[in-house]
């Protein structure tokens, strides 16, 4: 499921940092997992509850939802995106403005989110991916 950098990255980590799985990950997975092939469901099954198992769940608050708001109101009307862009990141939206709520960094290799830190410098952003 991970790849070698991000366990890397994860064994480095000390006692104290706290990481955290946004629910909307798991939610996320949830539809993978419907949508799959009977063959892959049991994989996809585990790694659904691994992450369950040895993550703390990030819930939805309502600061984020007021974060969100602004980020989606900033891409459509400074930045112009089109509403059917908007529709395709609106996931992707709601797991940055989480993070900024919640004052965490968003783990992640998407050029979304470091576009998105350009427009609030609040969401910090790394990427565990590459060494």
């Amino acid at each position: 499921m991970a790849s070698h950098a991000i366990v890397s990255r994860l064994e480095q980590l000390s006692d104290t940092d706290e990481v955290y799985v946004s629910i909307l990950t798991v939610y996320e997975f949830e539809y993978r997992f419907v949508k799959a092939p009977t063959t892959l469901k049991p994989r996809i099954r585990e790694q659904i509850t691994a992450i369950s198992k040895d993550f703390a769940l990030l819930p939805l608050s309502e600061t984020g939802a007021e974060i969100f708001g602004e980020l989606k109101n900033h891409l459509q009307t400074v930045r112009g995106m089109k509403s059917e862009n908007l529709k395709k990141h609106t996931i992707d939206l709601m797991l940055a403005a989480n993070a900024i709520a919640a004052q965490a960094v968003l783990v992640s290799a998407d050029r979304l989110f470091t576009d998105l830190q350009r427009l609030n410098t609040r969401l910090g952003t790394e990427n565990w991916s590459v060494r």
